[in-house]
């Protein structure tokens, strides 16, 4: 990539990167405010796995690695928060160490420092690396699978494949949306007439998913390949049709208007300056790559819109898997701009331009609001933990080491006050979004004793006690 690569990545080495790297996470570790929503049921999980209770541990509404690994965590971490995020933290540095061997083999060691640097600095990567959710580790099993499957074909070897399905049967037990990937792959084997490296693959993906598919048939009485097809059912106005257990799949309609969105949102999730050099490096890269990663990116797409108009976070796991095509990218911008004058200010003008947005991105801000709710948990741990609670988010119950129950959503404030009361709820927290909700209020909260209150510019908690009444 030039004399300026060369001379930056005599005094770089890949310690440098990865220490830098796992700084960059740390700093979000550190300066993390709250939970997750999501991140309440894992850590809840992972609990019951840290206690030796598996069967409550399965039970839970989401699928078990990201889980068991929290209550691995948990066993050494006393705070099941952070036994959470140190997961995702340590994850999210080895995908730093992974694509440098990956490219390091497949490339060399210069186009693998820079692989390494960019995974290191990706905002979307760092941000993922923080929270109780799932994308760190999801993430970097697929990324395993993808870079052994690849390696198994192009040196046909039997062994990578083996492991290639293997992860990709782990990365399904961490989020099942994965599950279609095996397509693409298993139709490459055939495709080279690998018929028996073809069956390994699929033996080794489907002992894990058949599994858990039975395991679920086992509780639940349905065959489904994960407890949010049937969260969707439940919830799809008056079950609608189209929402299957097995395949919760939207109508024709809607699948066609999510894919645009899908794809934007997968063009984000790269991050515009990596996106753009990823197309500048398309030519540049072998096509057997190029095949395997366009291959399972418009699968993803297509997947995702028959379910969902799809956020950033759904294409996470993609990201270190076109940062290859980045790297070649960045050469032929250095070759373009080798033309000009000023050629060694504009590359670097570039390169600072890019870790400048890529750490600003990177940052998250706390939520005030959410804070507040963490504030009003923690002051019911010390009064009456334990208790049930009724609340609009689950955080309050979460850090009390409460029960939740979800308020409903109705039209008055006495019906509110029923439905918590017949959950036997001790306590009722009200937060400023419910007023959004537009449900009048003020002609019962007033009757309601006031355990207290929490304020921070026109957010607040509010903690009332029911069993009073």
């Amino acid at each position: 990539m030039g004399s300026l690569n060369e001379s930056f990545f005599r005094r770089i080495s890949f310690l440098h990167i990865l220490l830098f790297g796992a700084l960059l996470r740390a700093i979000g570790l550190v300066s993390a405010s709250i939970i997750e929503v999501d991140g309440t049921v894992y850590a809840r999980m992972g609990e019951s796995f840290a206690r030796g209770d598996f069967a409550q541990g399965l039970r839970g509404a989401f699928p078990p690695v990201f889980p068991i690994l929290i209550g691995l965590f948990h066993l050494v971490v006393p705070d099941v928060e952070l036994a959470g995020r140190l997961v995702s933290f340590v994850f999210g540095v080895l995908i730093i160490y992974i694509i440098y061997l990956f490219m390091k083999k497949f490339f060399d060691e210069k186009h693998a420092l820079w692989g390494a640097f960019f995974v290191a600095i990706h905002p979307y990567l760092v941000k993922h690396s923080v929270p109780v959710l799932s994308e760190s580790v999801a993430t970097f099993l697929f990324v395993m699978a993808t870079f052994l499957f690849y390696k198994g074909w192009i040196e046909d070897c039997s062994t990578s494949v083996a492991l290639s399905g293997i992860m990709l049967g782990l990365t399904y037990l961490t989020r099942p949306e994965y599950i279609v990937f095996f397509v693409p792959m298993g139709l490459i084997l055939l495709w080279k007439r690998k018929f028996i490296q073809t069956f390994i693959f699929l033996c080794c993906v489907f002992a894990f998913v058949l599994a858990y598919v039975y395991y679920m048939k086992w509780e639940t009485g349905l065959v489904v390949i994960s407890k949010k097809a049937i969260m969707a059912k439940s919830q799809s106005a008056k079950g609608d049709p189209y929402h299957s257990y097995l395949l919760p799949i939207l109508p024709i309609k809607l699948v066609i208007k999510y894919i645009p969105l899908v794809l934007l949102n997968f063009i984000k999730a790269q991050f515009i300056p990596f996106f753009i050099l990823a197309i500048m490096g398309l030519k540049s890269i072998d096509g057997r790559y190029l095949l395997l990663t366009a291959s399972l990116i418009i699968l993803h797409i297509l997947s995702i819109a028959t379910i969902s108009a799809s956020t950033v976070r759904f294409s996470v796991e993609f990201i270190p898997i076109v940062l290859p095509f980045s790297v070649m990218g960045l050469g032929v911008l250095n070759k373009h701009l080798q033309r000009y004058r000023y050629r060694r200010f504009l590359y670097t003008s570039a390169i600072v331009i890019l870790v400048g947005s890529s750490l600003v991105i990177g940052h998250t801000s706390p939520n005030k609001g959410r804070v507040l709710h963490k504030k009003a948990g923690l002051y019911l741990k010390q009064m009456d933990p334990g208790k049930i609670i009724a609340s609009r988010l689950p955080f309050v119950p979460f850090y009390s080491r409460g029960n939740w129950v979800v308020t409903p959503v109705v039209k008055s404030c006495k019906q509110l006050l029923y439905a918590a009361r017949k959950k036997d709820a001790t306590y009722l927290v009200i937060d400023d979004g419910m007023l959004r909700s537009n449900i009048s209020m003020e002609d019962c909260l007033t009757s309601l004793v006031t355990v207290k209150e929490f304020r921070d510019g026109d957010d607040f908690v509010n903690i009332y006690r029911l069993q009073n009444e």
